[in-house]
C-alpha cells in the first residue's frame, strides 16, 4: 500500500465550533463516532470497522483567521458526500483531495455551501470523474496532486500555502469514526443568488433590507483578519441585476452577486459599485466559480474562503 491520504480543508472555522461542525457533517452521511480518542495499542485503523479521523484546526495567515484541517481514515475510498455535508454545515469551502499514489488513485474535489463546484479523479491515470472542469491530469497541468491542494488552501486563505502543514496547532482531535455509509450522487438544489455588500454596517443594511431585497435572507461579518465589515445576502432564484444596482447606489459600496449552481452548470455574475454597473459575465467550472468569489470579496482584503465558513446560523429574513 503506497499512500494514505484523504484529507480536507474548511477554511473560517475556528477552535469553538470545529468539533461540533465535523460531529453535525458526520451524522448527516450516516456516520458514528466510536470514540474522540485513539484507543492506546489499537492497530491500524480496517475497512469495516471503526477508523481513524483526525483533525486540526490551525493558525491560517499570520494576521489572523484559522482554518480546519483533517485526515479521514483508510484509502479505500474518498467520502464526497462528507465533505459536502461539511461545506454545508461550516456554509463555506470544503476542498477535499485523495491519493493512493499518482500512479493507482488520486483525486481533487471542492464544494460550497453544500453544493458541488467540482469532483475530478483518476485511476491508473485514467479519468473516472470529471464534473465541473477539466479531467484531473488537465487540472494539475503537470503538478503533483499535493502542490496543488496546498495552492488552493493559499488562495483560498490569501496566505502562504505551507502553512496548511505548518501553520499553528490551536486544537485538535483524534476520533475514531464509522466508514463511508453513503454513495455519491450529485445534488440537485434551485439556483439561488449570493451578494456581498463590501464596507457595509448592519445598521445601514437593516434600514434598507425591507425594500431593497424583500424575500432574502443576509447577515453581517467582518473579516477575521482585516476587520472589515461587510454583509452577505442569500436570495432565491437568479439574481436581479437592476437590483444590485440599486443595492450598490443607494449604499454607495460595492456589491457582487454570484448565481449558485453545483457540478458545472453555467452560472452567472454581475459586480457594481456606487450605482454603475461595473463589468458581468458567466462561468461554467468550479475553478470559475471560486475565481470569481475571490473577486466578490476583494474589497474586503480578506481570502474567499476565510470571509465565509461561519457557519449556518445568523441569518435575518427580510420581509417587505
Amino acid at each position: 500500500m503506497a499512500g494514505l491520504f484523504i484529507k480536507a480543508f474548511a477554511p473560517g472555522v475556528g477552535t469553538a465550533e470545529a468539533a461540533a461542525r465535523l460531529a453535525e457533517a458526520l451524522a448527516k452521511t450516516g456516520r458514528t463516532i466510536h470514540s474522540r480518542q485513539w484507543r492506546h495499542g489499537a492497530g491500524p485503523s480496517s475497512s469495516s470497522g471503526p477508523w481513524r479521523f483526525s483533525w486540526r484546526v490551525i493558525r491560517a495567515t499570520a494576521r489572523g483567521g484559522t482554518a480546519l484541517t483533517l485526515q479521514d481514515g483508510p484509502s479505500e475510498r474518498w467520502d464526497l458526500d462528507f465533505f459536502r455535508a461539511l461545506s454545508s454545515v461550516v456554509d463555506g469551502v470544503v476542498v477535499g483531495m485523495d491519493l493512493y499514489d499518482s500512479l493507482s488513485r488520486e483525486g481533487l474535489a471542492s464544494f460550497f455551501s453544500g453544493r458541488t463546484m467540482e469532483v475530478a479523479l483518476e485511476e491508473a491515470s485514467s479519468p473516472l470523474i470529471a464534473l465541473g472542469g477539466p479531467s484531473l491530469h488537465l487540472l494539475l497541468g503537470g503538478a503533483s496532486l499535493e502542490s496543488v491542494y496546498e495552492e488552493r488552501f493559499g488562495n483560498f486563505c490569501n496566505s502562504v500555502g505551507s502553512l496548511l502543514h505548518v501553520g499553528e496547532v490551536l486544537e485538535e482531535g483524534h476520533w475514531e469514526v464509522s466508514p463511508p455509509a453513503t454513495d455519491y450522487v450529485l445534488e440537485t438544489l434551485p439556483p439561488e443568488s449570493l451578494l456581498v455588500l463590501s464596507n457595509v454596517e448592519a445598521s445601514d443594511w437593516s434600514a434598507v433590507a425591507g425594500r431593497l431585497a424583500p424575500g432574502g435572507r443576509w447577515r453581517a461579518g467582518r473579516t477575521p483578519s482585516t476587520k472589515t465589515s461587510f454583509v452577505e445576502l442569500r436570495h432565491p432564484g437568479v439574481f436581479d441585476e437592476a437590483r444590485v444596482i440599486a443595492i450598490s447606489k443607494a449604499l454607495a459600496c460595492p456589491v457582487s452577486a454570484i448565481e449558485l449552481v453545483s457540478g458545472g452548470s453555467p452560472f452567472r455574475w454581475v459586480e457594481a459599485n456606487q450605482g454603475d454597473l461595473e463589468s458581468s459575465g458567466v462561468g461554467a467550472t468550479g475553478m470559475d466559480f471560486f475565481n470569481t468569489l475571490g473577486r466578490a470579496v476583494f474589497f474586503l482584503g480578506e481570502g474567499p474562503g476565510l470571509v465565509f465558513g461561519r457557519g449556518s446560523g445568523g441569518w435575518h429574513e427580510i420581509t417587505g
